[in-house]
């Protein structure tokens, strides 16, 4: 009877505690049950009124619900973890609140905070507790029509406000004081916010997929940002890298793929400190030759353009260890290549009719690609060249297999049209010994097949 008395006493007692903690959860959680429920009606009505026709509404409808059951058990774990000190992410994304739960108060060592997909426009000075917090995730939390309320909190390094619809970034963004990178993504920019420049700490800013038809407008502003060192801004509708780009002398690195630039000021050039530049899938047809005086550059992105040709100077790019010039419509390599250190070199689907006799000085060359080209001979000067790992030649006008490609010692994968092989001609009476014997040492061969009858 004691020991059953004492079971009862603790029972009561730690039914209490959980009480205590959990209450708000619960609450959470029977709200989140109501809203499925409500979901899963609507669901089924617009499925019912509009049969299949309406697949893909019923498909999302069906994602909604999911998400929040997920959510729904991600509450209930948290509300029963114990060793509190131990958790350092939470993820409450989904979970239709309208604030910061107090649950999140429980965890003192937490660094990651997801808020995502909520309705949440206030942090409260509560967080300030949270001395450990470095990042914050309020995307999605429809702040396009509210005024985000925050508090000064030293501790957060990363803030993500994407898919916001935002047009203007909120004034209170400037209390995080120590803030490095800010995430923009998906929302309604049209140029860069000029208040960042009051994030004085601010070393990246992420401001992908937004409409930035003036992109250069406010470098002015932000070239007051000495710690600033990377801007990523793709697919946003940019049409020109303008002249105030020379305001950002402290820029690292600037990735602007899949937009509309068609121009690139020659003030590019004086970005000494410039690492990474990305342009692939835009509009250039012309390269300012002072882009090769961004002597620090390690990768330079030019896939997806319209390129006809390079200008003079390439051979500075001492660093650059990738040559990424595919997709374009080039019809000529400079001779200039041959005094670089490229280990691999991108040309494919150009208008190459040959490639330059210098690029036998690449004595570390492993990769090179210049399939799809209107190319009529193996290059011969590759020959010269011991380190090729994967050559690729398809789609070219190369109808002889020379006998050198044994030359190859560290060759692994070689990729051509076998059906382009003319077996008639007698350079290429040794064309299935020549295959039998790569293949021998371990050769990957990816050769369209020939149907013609091999002399062999």
């Amino acid at each position: 009877m004691k020991n059953t008395s004492i079971l009862i006493v603790f029972l009561l007692s730690f039914s209490f505690h959980i009480s205590a903690q959990d209450n708000e959860t619960r609450k959470a959680a029977m709200d989140m049950e109501q809203s499925r429920r409500d979901m899963r009606d609507k669901m089924n009505n617009i499925f019912a009124k509009y049969g299949k026709d309406s697949a893909m509404s019923y498909r999302q409808a069906q994602q909604t619900i999911e998400a929040e059951n997920r959510a729904q058990e991600r509450l209930k774990q948290y509300a029963t973890i114990e060793q509190t000190d131990e958790v350092t992410e939470l993820d409450l994304s989904n979970c239709k609140l309208t604030e910061v739960p107090i649950l999140v108060y429980w965890f003192r060592n937490l660094e990651k905070l997801n808020l995502s997909n909520n309705q949440i426009s206030r942090l409260p000075k509560k967080l300030k507790e949270l001395d450990k917090l470095q990042y914050i995730d309020l995307s999605s939390n429809g702040l396009n029509k509210a005024k985000l309320k925050t508090v000064k909190l030293k501790g957060v390094k990363s803030f993500n406000l994407s898919s916001n619809d935002l047009v203007k970034l909120p004034r209170t963004v400037k209390k995080i004081k120590n803030l490095t990178t800010l995430t923009l993504t998906h929302n309604q920019f049209t140029t860069i916010p000029k208040n960042v420049r009051k994030i004085k700490s601010l070393k990246k800013l992420e401001i992908n997929h937004n409409n930035l038809v003036s992109f250069g407008e406010h470098f002015k502003y932000i070239a007051k940002l000495n710690a600033l060192e990377s801007i990523w801004a793709g697919n946003s509708n940019i049409t020109s890298i303008p002249d105030q780009i020379v305001l950002l002398l402290n820029l690292k690195k600037l990735y602007l793929q899949e937009n509309k630039v068609a121009y690139v000021s020659p003030e590019i050039g004086k970005l000494a400190q410039l690492e990474e530049l990305t342009l692939y899938k835009n509009e250039l047809t012309v390269l300012p030759k002072e882009v090769f005086n961004c002597t620090e550059l390690v990768e330079l992105d030019l896939f997806y353009n319209k390129l006809k040709g390079l200008p003079d100077g390439i051979s500075k790019l001492r660093k650059l260890p990738n040559l990424y010039l595919a997709y374009n419509e080039l019809e000529y390599l400079p001779e200039e290549i041959g005094n670089t250190n490229f280990s691999r070199i991108y040309v494919h689907d150009n208008k190459l009719t040959s490639l330059p006799t210098s690029i036998k000085n690449l004595s570390e060359l492993e990769v090179i690609r210049f399939d799809n080209n209107y190319i009529a001979e193996f290059p011969s000067q590759l020959f010269l060249l011991n380190n090729i790992k994967y050559i690729d030649f398809s789609n070219t006008d190369i109808n002889i297999l020379p006998k050198q490609m044994e030359n190859f010692n560290n060759l692994e994968l070689l990729v051509f049209d076998g059906y382009r092989i003319d077996l008639n001609n007698s350079l290429n009476k040794n064309y299935s010994l020549l295959l039998k014997s790569l293949e021998k040492r371990g050769v990957t061969l990816n050769v369209t097949a020939n149907t013609q009858a091999s002399s062999e």
